[in-house]
């Protein structure tokens, strides 16, 4: 699905959304399948009168769908203990009573995918002896029953008809087990894959910006700044923006004042630049903006359109109406022939920035609420 080339229909959103609902209802959905599994036992025994197992099997099904009520209620480890008590007995009582020719012993190959995929689920790492010794057993039983039984006369003797219909079941047990549940798993792996690759997206996001404004700090604004450079030669200038009388803001009408006036001021920055501007929350009220495509005449009026607008629209604040100015500080990069190494680029930006954060500091010095390019 991350081919740009594939084409996500409609039966790959239905098989996804079928495997979803496989891969966190697992329990529940083994649970009933092995209750119509016993259920047809029930009907094939008491077709060929084998009464111990049609006993057997009406015991499974009440147990099976004791397990079902469990699931629902979110106790899945009674469950897995259940299916595995309960398939051994029944491979050792089914061989004893109906023979190894009715396939019952197919049954202990049907729960090693179960034994093994609920297992790393439900159990840690402390766990895996117990899933081991749980395999091996089973291998143990299977091989004791062939020894024992394979050659020896069943205690009942049931019609052909029927002892295939037996095989036939089995079989379909194991195979059904086999392939449903390695593509559970494979699903879950998937699915877990995705959630990773998303949290990782969501921790970097949250490491190169600003949670108060949205905008990238520094860590995230000089590898897009470098990126933006080196693909282009395309006018370049950075500003350096600080709002005015900020301390005075906050000791007068407290910090969660002066983080409004931050997101208000940024707003309005990003909505007059949009796409053109990298925007970077550089500290405290200081602001760097690189404008693509801009020289530096273009970027010092566009700024000074947005200085007049910030200083007309005031920041409300429960009720309360607060001007504010910024000063600004503009300089260019200029892009001709800039060299390629990355380290030489941030160092020239650095520079530019530098200059640009200079002027908005003399704009400062000559009464401020001012846009200074020289």
């Amino acid at each position: 699905m991350n081919n740009n080339n594939y084409v996500d229909t409609a039966f790959d959103r239905v098989f996804d959304k079928v495997m979803h609902f496989f891969v966190h209802n697992g329990f529940l959905i083994t649970a009933g399948d092995m209750c119509l599994t016993h259920a047809g036992l029930l009907i094939i025994y008491c077709l060929a009168k084998v009464y111990p197992l049609v006993y057997f099997n009406i015991v499974s099904v009440i147990i099976y769908l004791f397990c079902v009520l469990l699931c629902i209620y979110g106790h899945p480890i009674p469950v897995y203990i259940s299916i595995i008590i309960e398939v051994t007995t029944y491979a050792i009582v089914g061989v004893y009573y109906a023979g190894w020719q009715s396939g019952t012993a197919y049954f202990l190959c049907a729960i090693v995918p179960v034994t093994l995929y609920f297992g790393s689920i439900l159990l840690d790492k402390r766990g895996r002896p117990i899933i081991m010794g749980l395999l091996i057993s089973n291998f143990a039983i299977y091989t004791s029953l062939y020894l024992v039984f394979s050659t020896k006369t069943p205690q009942f003797k049931i019609p052909q008809t029927l002892i295939q219909a037996l095989v036939i079941l089995a079989s379909f047990t194991m195979v059904f087990s086999t392939i449903f549940y390695n593509a559970v798993y494979i699903f879950s792996m998937r699915i877990k894959n995705e959630i990773l690759i998303k949290d990782n997206k969501h921790l970097h996001n949250e490491a190169v910006h600003d949670g108060l404004t949205g905008w990238l700090n520094r860590t995230g604004f000089y590898p897009l700044l470098i990126d933006e450079v080196s693909k282009d030669n395309l006018p370049l200038s950075l500003v350096f923006i600080d709002i005015d009388n900020f301390k005075r803001v906050n000791d007068t009408y407290g910090h969660d004042c002066g983080d409004e006036i931050l997101r208000h001021v940024t707003r309005i920055i990003k909505s007059n630049f949009g796409d053109s501007g990298i925007f970077c929350r550089w500290g405290g009220e200081e602001l760097v903006l690189a404008l693509k495509g801009h020289d530096i005449e273009s970027a010092a009026s566009a700024m000074d359109i947005v200085r007049h607008v910030i200083q007309e629209t005031d920041t409300v604040f429960y009720n309360k109406h607060i001007k504010v100015t910024v000063s600004v500080g503009v300089a260019e990069y200029f892009t001709d022939n800039p060299p390629s190494d990355e380290v030489e680029i941030r160092e020239q930006l650095e520079s530019i920035i530098t200059l640009a954060d200079q002027r908005m500091y003399k704009g400062k010095q000559n009464g401020k609420n001012i846009v200074i390019s020289n």
